[in-house]
């Protein structure tokens, strides 16, 4: 696969982000839809059990740990930036939901010069966005911090999403993917050493059933035990945290 931007397929983002409600009462999926044009993601940025993550790139300069900001060629010795990559919203993407992004066809000088510079920088940058990527990954699926967790992807349920989807809608998946879900019984969950949160390992492991899938490894939380006050709360923190625009 090139090295590229890319658009995700609507209907592939409403999924994971439905998937991820479902389990966790909000999702950190970016969103790709807005006003003026769509957002569109730089990858493949990291391979696991042979699927492909793709990074949403933002035109806002989020400096922090989990962030690369993209920045033009030095001229006269400055460089001028140009927005972020977030890792901590990386999402799984077969290939048959992605579409390239032809830059040549944009219309606005402008924006085509920007987005040329910051694919040159993703180009330039390509061993750093990976090893940036792969750290993301393991720091987010190791962490005990709520609050990292809870301002992050979570990779597991968007991988057994992956699953649901491609099984649903007659994609072959990952050559090595698909020898692990073979090689596992019915009852044991793709992948759960390497993609749970430590934080996570206490949830119940029963599956629950997404669309006409079973996703394995997570069970949605019931909102009628949860305090009105936690609720209002969670909404509250987590009501902007997939609008990285």
């Amino acid at each position: 696969m090139d090295i590229d931007f890319y658009y995700v397929q609507d209907e592939y983002i409403a999924y994971l982000k439905q998937a991820e409600k479902l389990a966790r009462g909000f999702t950190c999926v970016p969103n790709t839809q807005y006003r003026s044009r769509n957002k569109f993601l730089f990858g493949a940025c990291f391979q696991r059990n042979g699927i492909n993550y793709f990074v949403p790139v933002s035109h806002q300069i989020k400096h922090g740990d989990n962030n690369i900001i993209m920045k033009t060629k030095p001229k006269k010795g400055k460089a001028f930036e140009l927005g972020s990559l977030r890792f901590a919203y990386m999402i799984p993407v077969p290939k048959k939901c992605l579409v390239l992004l032809e830059i040549k066809n944009i219309p606005e000088y402008e924006q085509k010069r920007r987005i040329n510079d910051e694919l040159a920088f993703c180009r330039r940058n390509i061993d750093k966005i990976k090893r940036q990527a792969q750290k993301t990954f393991e720091a987010i699926t190791s962490s005990k911090n709520d609050k990292l967790l809870r301002n992050s992807c979570d990779f597991s349920i968007l991988q057994n999403a992956y699953i649901s989807y491609c099984q649903e809608n007659g994609i072959v998946l990952p050559k090595v993917l698909q020898e692990q879900i073979d090689n596992q019984s019915p009852q044991s969950e793709v992948s759960q050493t390497s993609t749970t949160p430590k934080s996570a390992e206490s949830r119940s492991q029963e599956p629950f059933y997404f669309g006409k899938k079973a996703i394995l490894g997570h069970k949605p939380t019931s909102k009628r035990q949860e305090p009105e006050s936690s609720r209002d709360k969670s909404k509250q923190s987590h009501r902007n945290n997939n609008n990285i625009e």
